[in-house]
């Protein structure tokens, strides 16, 4: 009875499955192995399971699995192997030697392909260098020294910034926004909202209004459970005036007077209901005063402490924070000392 629940679980595995001898010569294959390699039992039995080798791999390889297979009785990782019609595909392999009276009597090999997977892992991979390289290069002139941080939590992000520099207004204008989530839906609500900001970047209104317009654009780019934090900023060097607007990042750091603190800022979420209105802050800076521009999710792991006075310790703290274990979120800051 056993040995027949055994059978029927090996006929209906989605696994595919092959069992050796000793001798490494195939005497049984499982319905799987047969849809995914496109060979029938009668062509390989009695064979060695090299012929399915892809060649991708060199006999360095193939030695090592079968030296962990004698040194541990099993061997599991990534392999390539080809299919019947010449096709190569990736699977997950797991080869185990049962023993009887102490000595090696069949060899039992189960796989499952994941070159989708793969694929997938690829593509996600491209997304993610694709999101990093739109982002804008750091910057330094006589005015200002823009120092960023950018780091995923899992390849792709829901974070970004933008910012520019109007040389003939003396006015530098920027954004950082953090959409909750991640993987691909996310990243893809991202791209979208980094459209839209670009777009209210070049209208003439406050950054209040900026912030009105850009919630009632988003709100069809996202579902009833996603919606997106931001804040806006603007430096006006004639003035020496900052003007910020948040739409849910609501804390920045500010370090003005050689003076650490925390600046706390009301502002509802972008992407949640139409026609919200934001309201615009404003403070004054001057020369040798140093801001700092955090997602939630490094402004969550920064210590209480207040801040350094010196621009390049917070910088050296907030990339150990962001590339560190502590950090399990999306990191991005925006960090400007001005001149």
């Amino acid at each position: 009875m056993e040995s027949l629940i055994a059978e029927k679980v090996i006929e209906s595995s989605t696994e595919g499955i092959m069992i050796t001898d000793a001798a490494r010569r195939i005497i049984y294959v499982n319905p799987t192995f047969i849809s995914t390699t496109g060979y029938s039992y009668d062509e390989v039995a009695g064979k060695n399971p090299r012929i399915l080798q892809s060649g991708l791999q060199d006999q360095s390889f193939y030695r090592s699995m079968w030296e962990t297979i004698h040194q541990n009785g099993s061997w599991q990782g990534e392999i390539w192997n080809k299919h019947k019609d010449g096709s190569v595909y990736l699977e997950w392999l797991t080869i185990h030697a049962i023993y009887e009276n102490g000595k090696v009597k069949n060899y039992v090999a189960n796989f499952r392909d994941i070159t989708d997977r793969e694929k997938i892992k690829k593509d996600v991979e491209l997304t993610g260098e694709l999101q990093r390289k739109i982002l804008p290069a750091d910057l330094e002139n006589d005015l200002i020294t823009i120092q960023t941080i950018y780091q995923p939590a899992r390849h792709v992000s829901g974070d970004h910034f933008g910012y520019v520099m109007n040389t003939e207004k003396q006015k530098l204008c920027g954004y950082l926004y953090d959409v909750m989530g991640h993987g691909l839906a996310t990243a893809f609500q991202s791209s979208c909202l980094r459209v839209i900001f670009e777009q209210a970047n070049i209208r003439e209104l406050s950054l209040s209004e900026k912030l009105f317009w850009i919630n009632n654009e988003i709100l069809h780019f996202f579902t009833e459970d996603t919606f997106a934090a931001a804040i806006s900023f603007e430096f006006d060097f004639k003035h020496k005036i900052l003007t910020y607007c948040s739409s849910g990042i609501n804390k920045f750091i500010a370090n003005t007077q050689r003076k650490g603190q925390v600046i706390n800022v009301k502002g509802s979420f972008l992407g949640l209901v139409p026609n919200q209105v934001y309201t615009t802050c404003q403070i004054p800076f001057d020369s040798n005063d140093h801001f700092y521009f955090v997602s939630d999710g490094l402004m969550d792991i920064l210590p209480s402490t207040h801040p350094s006075p010196d621009f390049k310790e917070n910088l050296a703290l907030l990339k150990d924070l962001a590339y560190g274990q502590k950090n399990k979120d999306d990191a991005s800051a925006v960090c400007i000392y001005i001149h």
